[in-house]
């Protein structure tokens, strides 16, 4: 999906740390220091990958794991650094009506996932459309499925 959309599909991630998770907000922190040092993403999907497994000496492992210093990490976790961009994270999230996650916003539009796997390549051919026409033209839409 991404290849045919290089350029024109921005994926921009916004913490939401799930209240009921008791250590969602801990890994959400981790992700901001991750994301300090270019390392975002491979953190975030570690973070995903083990939503079970997220007490301290996960998270370092995970840090390590990724070439990131998991004592320094907790250290400046837990002293407050990175509170600041979460809370504005769930601001946001709680202004646009998020309430569970995943949730994927295309020009504004919520998903909320699990998707069905047609569906999110769909949304964004329907919005790409959309931009390109301005507005909908009424006709048949495009319909095919990978």
């Amino acid at each position: 999906m991404n290849k045919e959309r290089k350029g024109k599909v921005h994926l921009c991630a916004k913490y939401y740390p799930f209240p009921n998770h008791p250590r969602a907000r801990v890994a959400a922190l981790c992700a901001e220091y991750a994301r300090e040092h270019g390392k975002f993403w491979e953190m975030h999907a570690a973070l995903f990958a083990h939503q079970e497994t997220l007490e301290d000496d996960s998270l370092k492992e995970y840090a390590k794991e990724l070439g990131l210093n998991g004592d320094e990490m907790l250290a400046q976790v837990y002293a407050g650094k990175f509170d600041a961009a979460v809370e504005r994270g769930v601001r946001q999230g709680n202004t646009a009506g998020v309430d569970s996650t995943p949730t994927l916003f295309i020009d504004g539009r919520m998903n909320a996932l699990p998707l069905l796997p047609w569906f999110l390549p769909f949304t964004i051919d329907d919005e790409l459309q959309w931009q390109k026409e301005h507005g909908w033209k009424f006709g048949p839409a495009n319909q095919a499925r990978k």
